[in-house]
């Protein structure tokens, strides 16, 4: 009697990005460890960059908190009269990045979201982009 292949527990998504547009480059199933949820309730005015693996009605399964990819501003050194280093805004961002989310067999859609300044506190978060996850398989 043969072995049947492992089921992959995990999907790494590899994706581009210029300014605010996300593109994805790639959809792979493996078979790694996926880190834990981040939490999943009471992100309605949250800051930042995030991407929620979602069921087909929308309720996140998975919610994974990026750190880098789509930042408007970053540290610089300063001047000789302030701080040693401060907060500047930047444009015309671009670069890659990869994410490993659960394969889950609810899983239809990845959401990356946003929520920046105060437009996030009064309106929520932003859905910038979504990609199709078909159960948790790779494309």
């Amino acid at each position: 009697m043969a072995l049947s292949e492992p089921k992959p527990r995990a999907v790494r998504l590899i994706f581009e990005y210029e300014g605010r547009e996300v593109r994805l480059v790639s959809s792979e199933a493996v078979d790694a460890l996926v880190p834990p949820t981040d939490q999943l309730d009471g992100y309605d005015d949250h800051l930042g960059v995030w991407v929620e693996v979602r069921d087909a009605d929308g309720r996140p399964l998975h919610r994974r908190v990026l750190t880098g990819p789509l930042e408007e501003t970053v540290e610089v050194l300063a001047d000789d009269s302030g701080p040693s280093l401060r907060r500047t805004r930047v444009t015309g961002r671009r670069g890659g990045f990869a994410v490993l989310v659960p394969g889950f067999a609810e899983a239809d859609h990845l959401s990356f979201l946003s929520g920046v300044g105060s437009t996030a506190r009064a309106e929520g978060a932003t859905e910038l982009a979504r990609f199709p996850l078909g159960g948790g398989g790779g494309s």
